[in-house]
């Protein structure tokens, strides 16, 4: 019982969701599809002053790491670089 009332308070965000969906679009379109609009963000998105847009980055690369796993293996060095 306390195990229900407990997933009941639990509130789902956007950002939850959009963590989700973006591991659902990696999966479903896969790397070749993903990564060149992915890569383009990232590396726009790291070198920013914002820490909301580096955070989002690093949790794009994190989220769509299944979906596109043969495509960033080959480009492990880039974006290792990038995040470094």
């Amino acid at each position: 019982e306390d195990e229900d009332e407990d997933e009941e308070d639990t509130e789902v965000t956007n950002y939850d969701v959009g963590e989700e969906a973006l591991d659902r679009l990696a999966i479903a379109l896969g790397g070749k599809a993903m990564m060149p609009v992915l890569f383009g963000i990232i590396q726009e998105w790291f070198p920013s002053d914002d820490w909301k847009k580096r955070h989002a980055a690093l949790m794009a690369i994190s989220q769509s790491g299944e979906g596109c796993e043969a495509q960033m293996a080959k480009q492990l060095e880039p974006i290792v670089t990038t995040i470094v």
